[in-house]
């Protein structure tokens, strides 16, 4: 339960008060239960989407419930057993989804605000389900994956633990972490002055001053200096993981991610402990490889990569479209994920760490190649043609998979194997660079 017990404390402290609604005894609201089942909209996340990880732990799944208008006045206008009923129900229908996860949160939606929010167990009965609901409180359409949260310790005496969305970065071996998303978790103040540059830290009898850029911080009333200065990275103040530690006082742990030879372990994440607190922060270790490509006009070449939109929904967008990239991050391993937007919305492209340089153009293909202009429209829409010569094709359909060239006195031939799931192998025959035949067997 912990995330869902985080996410309601957030709600709780940006709710409006509880709606007043006249509602129906249990008995009265068995037809009204059953519509809603079957009226309501249904999408289910869970850890891993099409192109990248929801947030969700391995044992976790969640369900967001839509209603039309209609449906959400009678939704609003259950009891708590029926408003239990109707969340409970449709979580246990969609189960199959989830493979085995043991826990579901449950969020409902009007207006693209949540309502409520729930979570229960595999065969869970009504009465078990953990439920609160609210007068349109909060706009995050994935609450599940909201962690920035402030809970004060349970009565056990064990940390609270808490993981946050935003990720910290690496800059010269250097560890950055988000500022406000950090001290808020963990249970402090800070404070910004954006024409001064002076930060402001504090947390329980420890506060620190600093300026941004500068190196320098004067902790109560000693003055000390870290590698790396406080600084503004993506729109967002970041402070040296050091600098964290020192305010909390806090015990540090590394998470490695290691796939194949320890060589190419990276830093996954960062969790800071203290007696109230065990806060973990993703750490995105691209961020400065692939900096110089932040906000840069490129040309996204989709047949090397699937794009989806930010829910895991795979999008088709034209092949060459002009993009500006916005952001990479390490999925796992050497996997990918590059950020860009294209008219107006952000997409999302996995790929292999080393296929970053055919996936996107940093020079415009269409000054770079003189061709026709029906042959531009082919490879934007990834169809080919014999009397296109090996460069269209490749932009139009990717690298082959086998190949075989051979070389005479007259000229060259070539053949190029496209291994097709669907519709056959297709085989490719060049003379001179000029495609003389398409086949499949």
């Amino acid at each position: 339960m912990k995330r869902i017990l985080a996410f309601l404390v957030v709600i709780l402290l940006i709710s409006s008060t509880l709606p007043v609604t006249t509602q129906a005894s249990e008995s009265e609201e068995g037809p009204t239960v059953g519509r809603l089942i079957l009226n309501a909209s249904v999408k289910t996340f869970r850890q891993y989407s099409v192109a990248g990880s929801s947030g969700l732990d391995e044992s976790e799944g969640a369900i967001r419930i839509t209603f039309k208008e209609a449906d959400f006045e009678l939704f609003k206008g259950l009891s708590v057993d029926g408003k239990k009923s109707v969340m409970n129900t449709v979580a246990q229908n969609n189960w199959g989804d989830y493979l085995g996860v043991q826990v579901c949160y449950i969020v409902v939606i009007y207006n693209n605000k949540v309502y409520a929010v729930g979570a229960t167990s595999n065969d869970a009965a009504d009465s078990s389900i953990s439920f609160e609901y609210y007068e349109q409180g909060s706009s995050n359409m994935e609450p599940w994956k909201d962690k920035s949260i402030n809970l004060t310790p349970p009565p056990n005496g064990k940390p609270v633990v808490k993981t946050i969305d935003d990720k910290g970065v690496i800059i010269k071996n250097n560890t950055m972490l988000p500022a406000v998303q950090v001290v808020k978790n963990m249970g402090g103040s800070v404070q910004f002055d954006s024409k001064t540059k002076n930060i402001t830290l504090k947390y329980q009898k420890t506060t620190m001053q600093a300026k941004l850029d500068s190196k320098s911080v004067q902790i109560n009333d000693a003055k000390r200096s870290y590698a790396v200065a406080p600084q503004i990275i993506d729109g967002k103040l970041m402070l040296p993981l050091k600098m964290a530690q020192d305010l909390f006082a806090a015990k540090i742990t590394v998470d490695k991610s290691q796939i194949g030879h320890p060589s190419s372990s990276y830093i996954d994440a960062v969790t800071l402990i203290t007696d109230t607190t065990k806060l973990t922060v993703p750490v995105n270790d691209l961020y400065e490889a692939y900096i110089g490509y932040y906000g840069k006009t490129v040309w996204v070449h989709t047949a090397h990569t699937l794009i989806s939109d930010l829910s895991g929904n795979y999008v088709n967008i034209k092949n060459l479209a002009q993009v500006k990239l916005t952001k990479v991050e390490r999925n796992i391993g050497d996997l990918i994920d590059a950020y860009f937007v294209y008219k107006g919305k952000t997409y999302k492209a996995p790929m292999v760490k080393s296929d970053f340089k055919y996936v996107f153009y940093t020079s415009n293909p269409y000054q770079q190649y003189k061709f026709s202009q029906k042959h531009w429209r082919q490879i934007e829409e990834h169809t080919i043609s014999t009397g296109m010569t090996s460069d269209m094709v490749y932009l139009s359909w990717g690298w082959y998979d086998q190949n075989m060239k051979n070389t005479y006195s007259w000229g060259t031939t070539e053949f190029w194997v496209y291994e097709r799931s669907y519709g056959g192998d297709k085989y490719l025959y060049f003379v001179n660079d000029v495609l003389q035949s398409i086949s499949t067997y």
